[in-house]
C-alpha cells in the first residue's frame, strides 16, 4: 500500500530543488561578494526608541489581476546594557481570473464575463524579545513568538524561548552576534497528522549579521533554526538576506530574500477520484511543500 503521505510529484520537486538550488547559490555568491567589499563606519544609536515601518505592494490589471500587500513594522527600546524589540508582520495576496460565456439570443450572441477573486496567500506574525548584557560579547534573552499561516497547514503556533548568546563582533562597520535557546511550541495545525504532539520541547539556533557597504547601503544576513527535541527529524529554517539603500535620512529602499524550510511539513487532504469518476473516492493525507520562498522590495520609514 502506498504512503498516504507520499508526495506525488518527483519531476516537479526535482525542478523546484533544483530552481531553489541555483537561487542559493546566487545568494550565497552575492554574499561573499558583500562580505569581501569595503565598509565604512556606520552611527552607533543612543538609548532611546527606534521604530522602523516597512511596505511592499504590488498591483496588476487587465486579463488577470493580483494584489499584494506586505506590512513589517519594528519596534525597539535600547537602554546601556540592555534591548527590547516587537516586530509584527502581514502579508495577504489575492489574484482574480476572469471566465466568459456565450449565449444565442434573439440571434444575437451574448457574452458575459464572470469574475472570481480568490485568497492566494496570507501570513501574520509576531514576535518579541527581551536581551541583557552579562557582558561585553555575552547577554542572555527571552522571548515569545506566534505565527499564523494556514497556507503552510498551521492555524497558530506559538514559541516560548529562554537562552543566551554571543557577540562576535560589533565594529564600527559590522555586527555579528550567534544566540542558542531552549524553546517550548504550541502549534495548532489545520490537519492533525497521525500520532503528532502539539506541545514540544525544542532547541534554536540563529545567528545576525550586519554589515555597512557605504555611506547609503547596508547589507545584512539571519538565520533561526528551530529543533522539536521530541522528533528530530523536525526542524524549521528561517534565512533572510536583505540589503538597504538610504534615500533621505529617514527613507530607504529595501530588497528582502527569504526562504522558508520545513523538514516534516504540515498535511493537507486530497480527494482521490476513481477511475469511472462515478462517484467521489476516499480522502488520503499528503504533505504540503517544505520549502517557501519570497523575494520583496519595499520602501522603509525610520524614526
Amino acid at each position: 500500500m502506498p504512503d498516504p503521505t507520499q508526495k506525488t510529484h518527483p519531476l516537479h520537486a526535482f525542478h523546484h530543488n533544483g530552481l531553489t538550488a541555483r537561487l542559493v547559490a546566487i545568494v550565497s555568491l552575492v554574499s561573499v561578494a558583500f562580505l569581501t567589499s569595503p565598509v565604512v563606519a556606520q552611527e552607533e544609536r543612543e538609548p532611546g526608541w527606534y521604530d522602523t515601518a516597512e511596505l511592499s505592494f504590488l498591483t496588476t490589471t487587465g486579463n488577470s489581476e493580483t494584489d499584494t500587500l506586505s506590512l513589517n513594522n519594528t519596534l525597539e527600546r535600547l537602554w546601556e546594557n540592555s534591548r527590547f524589540k516587537l516586530s509584527a508582520s502581514a502579508l495577504r495576496a489575492e489574484s482574480s481570473t476572469s471566465r466568459f460565456s456565450a449565449r444565442l439570443t434573439d440571434g444575437e450572441v451574448v457574452i458575459r464575463e464572470f469574475t472570481q477573486t480568490e485568497l492566494t496567500a496570507e501570513n501574520y506574525a509576531v514576535r518579541s524579545r527581551y536581551d541583557r548584557d552579562i557582558s561585553e560579547r555575552l547577554f542572555w534573552y527571552v522571548g515569545l513568538d506566534w505565527e499564523s499561516n494556514e497556507f503552510a497547514g498551521f492555524d497558530s503556533r506559538s514559541i516560548g524561548l529562554v537562552g543566551a548568546g554571543h557577540r562576535w563582533w560589533s565594529h564600527d562597520t559590522s555586527v555579528f552576534s550567534t544566540d542558542y535557546a531552549v524553546t517550548y511550541t504550541i502549534q495548532d495545525d489545520l490537519i492533525e497528522a497521525p500520532d503528532a504532539d502539539d506541545s514540544f520541547l525544542g532547541a534554536r539556533f540563529s545567528y545576525e549579521y550586519k554589515r555597512s557597504l557605504n555611506q547609503s547601503t547596508t547589507y545584512g544576513s539571519d538565520l533561526i533554526l528551530d529543533l522539536n527535541l521530541d522528533e528530530t527529524d523536525d526542524w524549521r529554517g528561517d534565512m533572510n538576506h536583505w540589503l538597504a539603500v538610504d534615500m533621505t535620512e529617514r527613507l530607504a529602499l529595501k530588497v528582502n530574500y527569504r526562504l522558508l524550510y520545513d523538514n516534516l511539513p504540515s498535511l493537507t487532504a486530497v480527494v482521490v477520484i476513481p477511475e469511472d469518476r462515478a462517484v467521489l473516492g476516499n480522502t488520503i493525507l499528503a504533505e504540503l511543500d517544505d520549502l517557501d520562498t519570497a523575494l520583496s522590495i519595499a520602501l522603509v520609514v525610520s524614526f
